[in-house]
C-alpha cells in the first residue's frame, strides 16, 4: 500500500470493510473530520490536539521503515518515554522512561516484531505527549 498523502490536513479512515480512504479535511475541524468518517462508513477512535508549546526536532528514519528504524530528537535535559501505536489506538512498545541530557539523541528501534502497515510513534514527558510521527512498516 501507498501511504503518500499530498495534502494536509489528512484523515485516514478504515472502513468497515477494510479499505483505506485518504480524506482530505478542511476546514481542520472535529465536526468536518466526524462528517469525513461517516460519508464513508468509519468511526472516530480518537481526537487528540496537542497543546504543548515545546519546540522539538523529531525525525523518524528510514522511513519506510524494514526491520529497524531510528528515532532522532532534541533533548531540552527531561525524562521521556517512546510508544509505538497501532491504527486503533493500541499501544504496541512502551519504553521506560529515561533521562536524555540536553542535546540531539537517536534511538534505534527494531520494527521486525510489526506487520506490514502503518504505526505512530509518540515521545512522552511526563506523560505528556510531545510530539507524535508516522512510521510505515514494509
Amino acid at each position: 500500500m501507498n501511504y503518500n498523502i499530498q495534502s494536509t490536513p489528512t484523515a485516514i479512515i478504515i472502513t468497515p470493510d477494510r479499505k483505506i480512504v485518504e480524506q482530505y479535511i478542511w476546514p481542520p475541524t472535529h465536526q468536518n473530520l466526524n462528517d469525513a468518517l461517516l460519508a464513508v462508513g468509519g468511526i472516530m477512535v480518537g481526537v487528540e490536539e496537542n497543546v504543548n508549546q515545546e519546540k522539538i526536532h523529531f525525525d523518524i528514519y528510514p522511513n519506510p521503515a524494514i526491520s529497524n528504524a531510528n528515532i532522532a530528537f532534541n533533548s531540552s535535559g527531561n525524562s521521556y518515554q517512546l510508544e509505538i501505536f497501532n491504527l486503533t489506538g493500541n499501544s504496541l512498545y512502551s519504553s521506560d522512561y529515561k533521562f536524555y541530557a540536553k542535546g540531539q539523541h537517536t534511538v534505534e528501534i527494531n520494527a521486525d516484531g510489526l506487520r506490514e502497515g502503518m504505526y505512530f510513534v509518540s515521545l512522552r514527558r511526563q506523560d505528556q505527549i510531545i510530539h507524535t510521527q508516522r512510521l510505515i512498516k514494509l
